[in-house]
């Protein structure tokens, strides 16, 4: 996914935060990222097991940071 500011502009954030648990935005969120960012996962689905693109992830050098509760940890995730 990129976000579109105007038909000759294109953004990927270098960080972004991942709250809802799905694969499919988990997903979505990893193509988002910048080479060389940072995406956090807060919390997790209700599977224990998720597919993300590693070798894409790898390959643009993507952090992946991972948290398993929600409560209270914005402003770490922030801080990340």
């Amino acid at each position: 996914m990129k976000i579109r500011l105007d038909k000759n502009l294109i953004i990927h954030p270098f960080a972004g935060i991942e709250c809802s648990g799905s694969e499919p935005s988990l997903r979505m969120a990893s193509q988002c990222i910048n080479p060389g960012g940072v995406l956090v996962v807060v919390g997790l689905g209700p599977n224990n097991d998720v597919s993300i693109p590693l070798i894409s992830l790898a390959t643009s050098e993507i952090d992946i940071r991972a948290i398993f509760l929600y409560a209270n940890c914005y402003p770490t995730a922030l801080d990340l």
